[in-house]
């Protein structure tokens, strides 16, 4: 995936089983205060296999539309979480997060209007992506134990 740029803005969006059926995506509003002088109106969402989406931002509203085939062709449930970065340019890359908190293996698919291959996904190939939340009122161990 592209990475050069100035910018590495992270945001994340969890996946509802609402939003699984639905072709727009609500953004971040602090992304969207930030950068959405710098988004077009049609850019692509890359995913770490080479799959491309091509989407419309619309710049009043914070909303992407035409995610629904992100979601049917990585066979979504609702509970996964995206990771989107952003890395100054017209393009986002976005890691998808499974409900386990580790980044999904992908399915081999690219999107119906590419004609390349998809990647296979590793760990050499910028290393896997997770997330733990923490609840801080339960409190957490954060030793490292052997």
């Amino acid at each position: 995936m592209d990475s050069c740029g100035l910018i590495c803005e992270k945001f994340v969006k969890l996946i509802s089983r609402k939003d699984i059926d639905m072709n727009e995506m609500t953004l971040s509003s602090d992304f969207c205060f930030k950068y959405s002088n710098r988004l077009p109106g049609t850019f692509h969402l890359i995913v770490r296999t080479g799959y491309r989406l091509p989407l419309y931002f619309n710049k009043v509203r914070p909303i992407l539309n035409g995610v629904y085939c992100l979601f049917r062709d990585f066979g979504l449930k609702g509970g996964e979480m995206l990771l989107f970065e952003y890395f100054g340019r017209e393009d986002i890359n976005v890691y998808i997060i499974g409900i386990n908190g580790s980044e999904v293996e992908y399915p081999h698919v690219i999107h119906h209007l590419q004609t390349c291959h998809p990647r296979r996904v590793t760990v050499s190939n910028g290393g896997w992506r997770f997330a733990l939340f923490v609840d801080a009122t339960v409190g957490f161990d954060d030793e490292i134990r052997g």
